[in-house]
């Protein structure tokens, strides 16, 4: 927990027929790191309902899962379809991270995600989404596989306020981490439950607020 502050500028422009182009440049700090991100992401439409994409990007000075100083670089392949009223996304990311703190190393690894929306009105929908994700480090205390899954459903209460109540479930198990840290004991694995709820006010473009409260059950 902690106070933080980031400001991102991005700009989309169209490079051909149902192509376009998104640059992102981020900065952040926070109580642990202050650092920059960077994306680079082409998207292709394939018709009225499939829009290919393709991405690059990276960080450094992050706070992950499985470190409180992490560089990353990444690339990443998605699918997007969208019929009617329900939307349907997925897209697999490889991973390399460099870790700047007391145990070193590198790591990487694959991340399998998708999302699925279904919408009833303006800023009424209900959403699921299912992550698979892995990095390994040959064995050393950054190395873990995660699992999550979350729902979430946004009901509007007038034309600007929104209440959205949610679900997050999340389990994980460290390759290199081990129960009381004895190497003869079982390797850590964790579960997080997070029930959310959301309330946020304002539009899609322009000045907007968002207030959010939740439990751990860990």
């Amino acid at each position: 927990s902690g106070l933080g502050a980031a400001a991102v500028i991005a700009y989309r422009l169209p490079a051909g027929t149902g192509t376009t182009v998104r640059i992102e440049a981020e900065a952040e700090a926070d109580k642990f790191n202050a650092g920059y991100a960077g994306t680079v992401e082409v998207s292709q439409k394939l018709g009225a309902a499939v829009t290919l994409s393709l991405a690059a990007s990276g960080y450094n000075e992050r706070v992950t899962l499985e470190s409180l100083d992490t560089d990353q670089t990444a690339v990443r392949a998605g699918v997007e379809v969208k019929t009617g009223s329900t939307e349907i996304e997925g897209f697999a990311r490889h991973r390399w991270r460099n870790y700047d703190d007391f145990a070193g190393g590198d790591g990487k690894g694959w991340q399998f995600a998708s999302r699925l929306r279904e919408r009833f009105g303006p800023y009424h929908w209900a959403e699921a989404r299912l992550s698979h994700e892995r990095i390994d480090d040959n064995g050393g205390r950054h190395g873990y596989r995660r699992l999550s899954a979350s729902i979430d459903y946004s009901h509007p209460l007038t034309k600007r306020l929104r209440l959205r109540p949610g679900l997050d479930y999340r389990k994980w198990t460290y390759q290199g981490r081990y129960i009381a840290d004895l190497a003869t004991n079982p390797r850590r694995q964790d579960r997080l439950i997070r029930p959310e709820l959301v309330l946020a006010w304002g539009k899609t473009k322009g000045l907007f607020a968002r207030a959010s409260a939740g439990w751990d059950f860990y």
